[in-house]
């Protein structure tokens, strides 16, 4: 099984190259493809330097629809979404690849992601986001009682085990999977994206799992943490993934409003 690495880049010049490097230091045989959010700190004179397919948009398309253009570039039997902000650990690709061959019915495999002051990235291994566990989660109901939110904070941060969903920064998918669900929903233009694909890929009829045993590390929201666009984008994502997959309800309105506000502080 061959592996071909999706990495969607906006202002991320130096993590960029670090995250290249780790990969092909830990799985040289991967395919690196490189799609550029017409960045302005020099990001795309690194990227022709570097040992990897290419593709340099003209405008921030958003992470959805640049990840899909990669995937139009990819060959491999598996693809992995990767962020620019990340460092994989040595065996973290190989193991993930050898689960998706040796499980077929697996759609998608997630790894155990660190933050560098050495705390784990809840969003790496969720619950699907309801309008009452999302209730729970934002009124933090759920730090009392940790199963009624979204997180899986209460599950082994080192098992093996099927989730719901992974996070966008370290997602490896079979193309079949892939092909069964068309890609990512170019509706999100940042987040949300992650969870509706796990979603579509599990009403697909795959399974999802995370692997706890191995690690990536995640320089978390490197993208975007100064950007104002992306901020509304998180929230706008909100909005899309509850009107998309929930009836209209009283939950439902809730959420809504709740979006509308904290655009607004």
């Amino acid at each position: 099984m061959t592996l071909s690495v999706i990495i969607v880049n906006y202002n991320t010049k130096e993590l960029l190259k670090k995250c290249v490097e780790s990969v092909i230091s830990t799985f040289s045989e991967a395919e690196i493809i490189v799609v550029d959010n017409a960045s302005s700190d020099k990001s795309r004179e690194l990227i022709k330097t570097l040992d990897v397919k290419y593709v340099l948009l003209e405008q921030n398309l958003g992470f959805s629809k640049a990840n899909n253009i990669g995937l139009k570039e990819a060959t491999g039997d598996a693809v992995l979404f990767l962020n620019p902000d990340t460092i994989v650990k040595e065996n973290t690709l190989k193991r993930c690849l050898e689960f998706l061959q040796s499980h077929p019915d697996a759609g998608a495999v997630g790894c155990r992601v660190v933050l560098p002051d050495g705390k784990m990235d809840k969003a790496c291994k969720r619950k699907f986001p309801t309008p009452f566990n999302s209730f729970c989660t934002l009124f933090k109901i759920a730090k009392i009682f940790p199963r009624l939110g979204y997180n899986l904070s209460y599950l082994d941060d080192d098992g093996v085990y099927e989730v719901d969903c992974l996070v966008g920064a370290f997602m490896m998918c079979s193309v079949s999977a892939i092909k069964k669900t068309g890609g990512f929903d170019e509706n999100f233009f940042m987040y949300g994206e992650d969870i509706d694909l796990c979603l579509r890929i599990k009403k697909a009829g795959f399974k999802i799992w995370y692997l706890g045993d191995h690690e990536i590390i995640h320089v978390k929201g490197a993208a975007g943490k100064r950007s104002k666009k992306a901020k509304e984008a998180f929230y706008d994502s909100m909005s899309i993934y509850y009107k998309k997959h929930f009836k209209k309800g009283l939950f439902t309105a809730f959420v809504d409003m709740g979006v509308k506000f904290l655009k607004r502080v």
